[in-house]
């Protein structure tokens, strides 16, 4: 939340400690051609969207990236869903969007560790498995359909079965 002083308060919701500015440069008003009511949030002069833009690796472009995935692969939106995965501790999920014969397996780690697991899928898959990452083109595969598998800390996979 945003420390909005009581002079600078304006929604009668109470709303304004939650908001902030979008700042779309690093400059004095942000790219904003006057001062909004709001205050920028912290550090509007190195996270904003400008500094976004040109870092291949910020959330915008991961935005984008994912954007990119959906629409090319229908299977991620419109797909049925089959959730065959979590860990012990529950810090795993994974589960299998599949569509007119695309199918996806998507793995999340929902924790600040790293996941060391074994993907079971031999449910949907026979014989050796090779897949790949398609948001990074990071390949797993293993003798059968069981593969090991490293989750980062936060992590998502989105992998599909490679010839």
């Amino acid at each position: 939340d945003a420390d909005v002083p009581a002079n600078r308060r304006v929604d009668p919701g109470g709303r304004d400690g939650c908001r902030a500015p979008i700042p779309w440069d690093g400059g004095p008003l942000h790219g904003w051609h006057a001062d909004p009511w709001l205050p920028f949030p912290p550090e509007a002069d190195t996270r904003n969207v400008a500094a976004m833009r040109a870092d291949e690796g910020s959330i915008l472009h991961w935005y984008r990236r994912l954007i990119a995935l959906r629409k090319a692969h229908p299977a991620l939106s419109l797909g049925a869903v089959d959730f065959f995965l979590t860990d012990d501790e529950n810090r795993v999920l994974g589960y299998r969007r599949y569509l007119d014969g695309q199918d996806l397996f998507v793995v999340v780690n929902n924790s600040a560790e790293t996941v060391s697991l074994h993907l079971n899928l031999e449910a949907y898959v026979s014989g050796d498995v090779r897949l790949t990452n398609l948001l990074d083109d990071r390949p797993f595969q293993g003798p059968g359909a069981s593969l090991p598998v490293q989750c980062e800390p936060y992590e998502i996979l989105v992998l599909k079965v490679q010839p």
